[in-house]
């Protein structure tokens, strides 16, 4: 049977994700719409949630090209940046979404409603491209801040956790270590050297320092193997990671690969309540579907467009490993190879997005990925534990960080350095429409087929 026609949830997303874009785009999202409807099942559903789309669409509010004082109510609806006494965050008022830009006033945190009196002011020509796509077009910049209703509890509570694991790692790691560990771990990346951003981006491992779904991945999969030690039912067990990946999630800023990537885990896990085997990329339209309809905006963020896409390649062209082959040789060659397949595809599913944004793709991506992505596990894993461990035995925490995380990080650091030092190793891309991603992807679509498991 065709993948796609044996998943309705894929084509009910894709019909809610042409919605969403056909007020700027009517002619290809109807065209589109239209070969959904002859191709597919489910026809209902896909029109009426292309339906849902059109209504929930959102007009972007109109640039601010003028400086004019400011006073509103707002809510706060991003993880805010500290940057040693300044903060900035997103602020959703009345007249749309803007980045707020406040003196450090006390601990603000994601879902606070607040009280902001200050100046209205164009966005700097070097954040346009980036805050327009997340619906923002003007900055705030606030001479005074108050709160007038804390946001919910468990996102104040991973704030809180992130605030105490960041003050963790600057007392536990070298300089230069402690930024690389507090992205990794919780998205913290405004202390990040210019050079290290430099050699993310020209060796395409950029997911890979800042907290993402391999992120969610590593915490949920390490979570689910204390929980199944426990004396603990398999509902309450799935219960209890919920929360938690919940607490995580805004503590790292709700971004759109970490929900996705939450809501993929719960859901696919979820799959043995109903004694039904995980299928992933149902998992994936299901999340992406949760997501647009709370935030339909983010049908144009980037983050967005590439964590799906990436999933949705790994998830069509890495086959699923066999444990069942004999001797550790053999499994450990096929563990280097499927992570080399899972490189090549999330390369191959990022790279024509990454080149329309921005005008380059790297080269040696896969290879560069194979290498570096074991750091992420040997790094997080360590850091998590070695943070709840300082609450008792603070010694031990310290021997932790030393043995595992500070090697961890130098070996990222090397290999990065090494890959971005080849010749060629990003080539830039002349710009081009965005329609040719239709194809592109359409085609990726057509190759994919269904993977038999064999007893």
């Amino acid at each position: 049977m065709n993948p796609i026609k044996a998943r309705p949830l894929l084509g009910v997303c894709g019909g809610l994700a042409l919605g969403l874009a056909a007020p700027d785009h009517w002619i290809l999202c109807c065209l589109l719409l239209g070969i959904f409807l002859i191709c597919l099942p489910w026809k209902f559903a896909i029109a009426g949630f292309f339906a849902l789309g059109v209504v929930l669409h959102k007009e972007p509010p109109p640039e601010i090209l003028e400086s004019r004082p400011y006073k509103s109510l707002g809510r706060i609806v991003s993880v805010p940046k500290d940057y040693g006494g300044f903060q900035t965050g997103l602020l959703e008022t009345e007249l749309g979404l803007f980045k707020l830009e406040a003196e450090h006033t006390g601990l603000i945190s994601l879902g606070d409603e607040v009280r902001v009196n200050g100046t209205l002011r164009p966005l700097k020509e070097q954040e346009v491209q980036f805050y327009r796509t997340q619906g923002c077009f003007g900055t705030v910049r606030a001479k005074s801040l108050e709160v007038v209703r804390q946001g919910p509890y468990l996102y104040r509570l991973g704030g809180m956790w992130r605030s105490a694991f960041i003050e963790f790692c600057a007392r536990t790691l070298p300089e230069r270590a402690a930024p690389i560990v507090d992205a990794l771990c919780f998205n913290v990346d405004w202390w990040l050297e210019d050079e290290t951003r430099d050699q993310l981006r020209a060796t395409g491992t950029v997911h890979i320092i800042s907290a993402s779904g391999l992120h969610v991945i590593i915490l949920a999969a390490g979570m689910q193997w204390i929980l199944a030690r426990l004396p603990v039912g398999r509902h309450w067990q799935l219960v209890i990671l919920a929360l938690i990946l919940l607490v995580y999630a805004g503590a790292a800023g709700l971004r759109p690969p970490i929900v996705r990537a939450g809501l993929m885990s719960i859901i696919g896990l979820s799959a043995y309540l109903f004694r039904r085997e995980s299928d992933w990329m149902t998992a994936l339209a299901a999340s992406a579907l949760v997501y647009l309809v709370f935030v339909p905006q983010a049908i144009y963020d980037i983050g967005f467009q590439l964590s799906y896409t990436t999933v949705a390649a790994i998830s069509m062209f890495v086959p699923n490993l066999d444990w069942t082959k004999p001797g550790l040789v053999e499994r450990a060659l096929l563990v280097v190879r499927s992570g080399f397949q899972v490189g090549l595809a999330a390369a191959a599913g990022s790279a024509p997005l990454i080149a329309y944004h921005f005008g380059n793709v790297s080269l040696i991506s896969p290879v560069a990925n194979l290498a570096i992505a074991p750091s992420v596990a040997i790094i997080i894993i360590p850091a998590m534990a070695a943070f709840f461990m300082g609450m008792v035995i603070p010694l031990a925490a310290q021997v932790v960080m030393s043995a595992f995380v500070i090697p961890g990080v130098k070996y990222l650091l090397t290999m990065l350095a090494w890959f971005s030092s080849i010749p060629f190793a990003e080539v830039q891309v002349p710009g081009f429409n965005g329609i040719w991603l239709v194809p592109l992807y359409a085609g990726m679509l057509l190759l994919w087929r269904e993977r038999v498991r064999k007893a």
